[in-house]
């Protein structure tokens, strides 16, 4: 989803300025962690803003990205913007998961358009802390 909304950037930013983005490591990691924190942001709010001040600068001066993001844009890309996306980004056939592997998995669905992605996401965590201290209080119980 992340490199949807990258893509989307870069095409917005080219039909704004007429001009393309130059695509250089510092350029990308900026609309990267832009793009990501606005994908972080829509599980809590209805839209996100993506704000880059000098991404870049021309005869014509600096240019800016102050694009607003809303779920609507990001279920435009699951509804036909680009086709090939692919619902599951997760190899849900590996073998070992940790919590890192169960991050990824639970956010694979953050810019869903479920509001309520977070507050899933909090509880199944605190599911598994739950989980994992009946685990250790049967452990200690065991030893008296």
């Amino acid at each position: 989803m992340k490199e949807k909304l990258i893509k989307y950037v870069y095409s917005q930013f080219k039909s704004e300025n007429g001009v393309t983005l130059p695509e250089d490591e510092l350029t990308s990691k900026r609309i990267n962690d832009a793009c990501s924190r606005a994908l972080n942001e829509l599980n809590s709010h209805q839209e996100a803003e993506i704000n880059l001040p000098f991404i870049m600068a021309d005869s014509n001066g600096p240019k800016h990205i102050n694009i607003k993001i809303t779920h609507e844009i990001i279920t435009s890309f699951e509804n036909g913007y680009d086709n090939s996306f692919n619902k599951s980004s997760v190899n849900y056939s590996q073998k070992n998961f940790s919590s890192t592997n169960i991050d990824d998995i639970l956010n694979s669905s953050a810019a869903n358009n479920n509001p309520n992605s977070m507050q899933s996401k909090t509880l199944l965590w605190a599911l598994v802390v739950i989980v994992i201290v009946i685990g250790v209080l049967a452990f200690f119980y065991s030893l008296l």
